[in-house]
């Protein structure tokens, strides 16, 4: 009965409150995702990479125009903004130093699995934002490398570098101001906590955005963040007002993470992975925006 009405709902494709539908809507539907039986979803999330559903953005590490099904699919589905990663060079061997005890590789963290690629697309390339443009959809962008190490956030050079590098993607890809850079934070909080940190190393994790947040000072870009809503609760809500915008990841179960949703506190959140996109070759991450922040940086063409 539970699986019935939540599928009624989200064949509706409406976004309504998710406060007493959220057990409803937060169970599992098999379909085609990559997580783990039993996992939870947030209510208005596509149960297949088919099925409506309230979803109207999406995520992913992959080139757009690796299939030309792709944005055409996309658009169909009611999708209006693809974002793209922003991320280190791929320089397969080379390596920088930093402030920890040994030197971070110039890798990409999707090109991990096979670091001697000489090609990574998990960075986005101006001939993608063109055809993004192209369908008459938005691009939104979010920097991510190695952000669910708590290494990342313990070293204190990387806001530094991270940010410096973001801002240069943002200038050579033509990334207009006034528009959104948003920083994952990928569950590092979680990792500090099962290293036996119980504030979840949050005094790393401000300091990072807090020396993002005085580089972009002039940069004429916002900060988001990506992550639970105990880092929304911290960044977003926090005195200091860190960042503009809280992007909740598919995480159903990390903390702070279903009571700020089901506060309505939050500007996008995110779905389970879907393999094969709207019939086409990619995986995906579905997204759903607030309908109280349309605009949250994202920017179309000219």
């Amino acid at each position: 009965m539970l699986k019935i009405a939540c599928a009624a709902l989200l064949a509706s494709a409406l976004i309504i409150p998710c406060i007493a539908l959220a057990e409803v809507c937060a169970a599992h539907a098999p379909g085609n995702a990559e997580v783990r039986p039993g996992a939870q979803q947030w209510c208005g999330c596509p149960l297949s990479s088919t099925a409506p559903s309230a979803a109207n953005a999406i995520d992913l590490d992959h080139r757009v125009t690796d299939d030309a099904r792709f944005l055409d699919a996309a658009k169909a589905n009611g999708i209006r903004t693809i974002f793209r990663y922003y991320d280190w060079e791929h320089r397969p061997g080379a390596f920088v130093k930093l402030g920890r005890r040994d030197p971070w590789e110039l890798i990409e963290s999707s090109c991990e699995a096979e670091p001697k690629r000489s090609d990574c697309e998990k960075v986005v390339t101006k001939a993608e934002i063109a055809a993004i443009h192209d369908k008459g959809l938005a691009v939104g962008v979010v920097f991510q490398h190695d952000m669910a190490n708590p290494e990342t956030w313990l070293d204190p050079e990387r806001a530094a570098y991270d940010a410096r590098r973001a801002l240069n993607l943002a200038h050579e890809l033509g990334q207009p101001a006034n528009t959104t850079i948003f920083f994952g934070v990928d569950g590092a909080e979680q990792s500090f906590f099962q290293r036996h940190d119980p504030s979840y190393g949050m005094a790393y994790i401000l300091q990072y955005f807090r020396t993002v947040n005085k580089i972009f000072e002039s940069s004429g870009y916002a900060v988001g963040v990506y992550g639970s809503g105990l880092v929304c609760d911290a960044l977003v809500g926090g005195r200091e007002k860190l960042a503009k915008y809280c992007w909740l990841s598919m995480s159903t179960g990390h903390t702070g993470s279903k009571l700020r949703e089901r506060s309505g506190a939050w500007t996008i959140k995110q779905c389970f992975t879907r393999r094969n996109y709207g019939g086409s070759a990619l995986a995906v991450d579905p997204d759903i925006v607030s309908p109280a922040d349309a605009d949250f940086g994202q920017w179309r063409g000219q």
